[in-house]
Order: structure tokens, then sequence, then C-alpha cells
């Protein structure tokens, strides 16, 4: 499924219309060499240390963690959206430009970034945006930082990774405790982002927190003891200079991620969630599901014509009914 793109084809109107214009592509390519090189070493954006590196990383990689941010959003209750937003570790504002696209009834959001070249690249970008959800502007370290107020919604998007393991707890701890309905964890979809997740949701857990996403129970997860992880993914299309900067020959590109959705009211788990790419064969589907009773390969017939029909349009990370058909 591809995802919307409105506010990032308008915030490429920023970039565009900046001050000193769009950087040469050269340059651009030059800094997404230099930021594909700090992934691979497993650091973030805390290392990227000219504005270059940051327009080419808002270019490059930021719609990718758009889409999958987007996509966990929608697990959320549609009937009762978010109002308030804390952005935690907010970069060029991902997080809130994807609640934004996805809810335009978002009131508010408080973003926080400790990287001084990132926040200064927020601020320009959401002046220039003009969004009627009123935006508020913090430069901050995440282990420090402390609220006198809740929020509707609280989210740690592809920050945990970044921070030191004695940090990550602290500041998970300091996002639930800010939080009065959901806090939503994003990460890639690696097995060392994995194990990231796994302890996380053990400690969410202990802390009385109930798990709306993507577990379908608050049982330990049944791949902890395997040599798979769970992730899950997303396709987007890549704009033209996106394709030019990551001198890519494909107009999209999947994104692998992990998340975690919490919630602080208990809830109903009925569903089945499907963890890897559906199988489709002559006359069935295979189906591997995460449920209540662990890890299950289901194979829905062509004969149970209703299942199979809607397996056909069911895809990775979507949950799973047998009633529901």
């Amino acid at each position: 499924m591809l995802m919307p793109n409105n506010l990032i084809a308008k915030s490429l109107e920023y970039i565009n219309q900046s001050d000193q214009g769009l950087v040469e592509i050269k340059k651009l390519q030059q800094a997404q060499e230099v930021i594909s090189s700090i992934y691979r070493q497993q650091k973030g954006t805390s290392f990227l240390t000219t504005n270059e590196q940051v327009k080419a990383y808002f270019i490059a990689r930021m719609p990718a963690t758009f889409a999958s941010i987007y996509q966990c959003l929608s697990e959320l209750p549609f009937e009762n959206p978010p109002q308030t937003l804390l952005d935690l570790g907010a970069g060029p504002g991902t997080a809130t430009l994807a609640a934004i696209e996805k809810w335009s009834s978002l009131k508010e959001s408080t973003m926080v970034e400790s990287h001084k070249l990132m926040f200064e690249f927020n601020q320009k970008l959401f002046s220039f945006l003009n969004l009627s959800t009123s935006i508020n502007h913090l430069q901050a370290d995440l282990t420090k930082i402390t609220f006198r107020k809740s929020f509707d919604l609280v989210v740690l998007g592809y920050v945990l990774g970044e921070l030191q393991n004695e940090e990550q707890l602290k500041v998970v701890e300091n996002a639930w405790n800010v939080t009065s309905r959901f806090l939503l964890i994003v990460l890639p979809g690696t097995p060392f982002d994995y194990d990231i997740q796994m302890k996380t949701r053990d400690f969410l857990i202990s802390k009385g927190g109930f798990v709306l996403a993507p577990c379908p129970h608050q049982k330990e997860c049944p791949l902890k003891r395997t040599k798979d992880w769970c992730h899950f993914s997303v396709r987007l299309n890549r704009t033209k200079v996106h394709q030019k900067i990551k001198q890519a020959t494909l107009a999209y590109e999947d994104e692998k991620y992990s998340y975690l959705l919490f919630s602080k009211e208990p809830v109903e788990h009925l569903s089945k969630r499907i963890i890897k790419k559906p199988i489709q064969r002559a006359g069935h589907v295979i189906m591997d599901l995460c449920t209540l009773e662990g890890i299950k390969r289901e194979i829905i017939s062509r004969k149970d014509k209703a299942s199979y029909k809607k397996a056909l349009k069911t895809d990775w990370g979507e949950i799973w009914s047998d009633t529901d058909n």
C-alpha cells in the first residue's frame, strides 16, 4: 500500500524555496552517502554535521520514516483520534507531519529535538508550512526534559536505537508518564532494534501498560526464543529528487520497521496479526499469524470463497479475523 505524501511534497517546496535554493544534486548525493555510512554503523542523526546532510536526510530518509509512522497511526481508534501530540526526538518533524496527514483535527504538537541543525531546520520548515495545528518547538535532551502536562499521544519515532542502553528505559518511562492515552514507539525492522522493542515491551507491561498493536496478547513474544524477529513493511513512492539523491532506479521503496503501540486503558484482543508476507499459491493462500496461542500457520483454501477472497486482499502487518468475512 502506497502512503500519502501531501505534506512531504509541500515540505520539499521549502527546500526549493529556502534562502540558498536547492543544494546541487551532487552535494546531496555525497551527503546521502555519509548518512548511509552512519546508519550502517548503527549511529543516528546526532552524527549529522552539515546543513546539506540534514537536507539530504529529509529528502532521502524522512519519507520512509514518515510512511512507517503513518502506517502505525492507523492502529489508533478512528472514532476518537488524539488531539495533542508529544513528538520526542522529532528530527525534521516526521511524526508530527504523519499525524497531521492522518488527522487534520490534531490541535497541538510539541516537538522535542536535541540536534541543533535538525532543530533549526524543523523550526524553519514548520514556519514555512504554516499549518493550522499549534506547533511548539523545544530543543532539549530527551534524557533530562520533564513536562508539567500530559498528551493524548506520545511518539518515540526512530529514537531509542540512538540512545545508550542505560538511557533507553529512562526515556520510555518518562514518555509513558506524560501520555494520557497512547505511546507509540517505532524503530527500524532489524534484529538489533527488535531486541530493544522486546526490552521496552516487557518494561511497559510491568508498568501496567496494555499492548494495542501489533501484538494480539500481553504474553511473551513467541518469536523471542527463535531466530526470527517481529517486523513489518510499508511501500512508499519516491519523488524524482529522492530517486536522484539515492541514485535509485525504482520509483518506490519498501521500508522495514518494528513498532509498539501501548494504551493506558485495557484493550480487548480479538484478532490475529499477519507477521509475514502472505504466500499465494494455486488454490490457496498461506498466512503466518501471531495469535493468543502463539505463532500459527493457516492455509486459506479457495473452497472457502469468502475467506479466500479476503485473504487475497490482506497484506503483511494487517489483522486477520476468521469471522469478519
